[in-house]
């Protein structure tokens, strides 16, 4: 009850239950555009994008990751409530340990970003994002001759 109590006290106390509850309804309306629209912004900035970010605290050591992502297609709340960003697109990786690409799966919590993660990325063109996709060509080329 003291919740409802807290958040009722900044309207004013002169209001029917009626208007309190139509006010309340205008200002949920209200934060729900903004949700929308600050979505729509992201998908907006990041669609067909090409980002590189250089993870210096990743398991397998300092690691380039290299992402094109074609499209934001889906949103969820995290357990703090915080938005994340389901993309699709790819991803290609280059570590002292490894290197690896794939494709975005937009169901998994792997290709999930925040809105925070994705604009601490630096975007690069596509001339760019090709060199690293020769480069990691020409890796897997020569791992497999290796390897046989």
């Amino acid at each position: 009850m003291s919740r409802i109590l807290d958040y009722i006290a900044k309207y004013d106390e002169n209001l029917t239950i009626a208007q309190l509850k139509k006010a309340i309804e205008l200002e949920r309306a209200t934060e729900k555009e903004k949700e929308v629209d600050g979505v729509n912004e992201i998908k907006q900035e990041f669609a067909n994008t090409y980002l590189k970010f250089l993870d210096e605290e990743y398991v397998l050591g300092k690691t380039l990751k290299i992402y094109h992502i074609k499209e934001i297609v889906r949103t969820e709340r995290c357990t703090d409530w915080s938005l994340v960003y389901y993309a699709k697109g790819s991803k290609i990786s280059f570590s002292e340990r490894e290197a690896y690409s794939r494709v975005f799966k937009p169901n998994t919590t792997h290709d999930s970003f925040s809105k925070e993660e994705l604009r601490e990325m630096t975007k690069i063109t596509k001339q760019e994002y090709d060199e690293y996709v020769h480069q990691y060509s020409t890796i897997k080329t020569m791992l497999t001759n290796i390897v046989g």
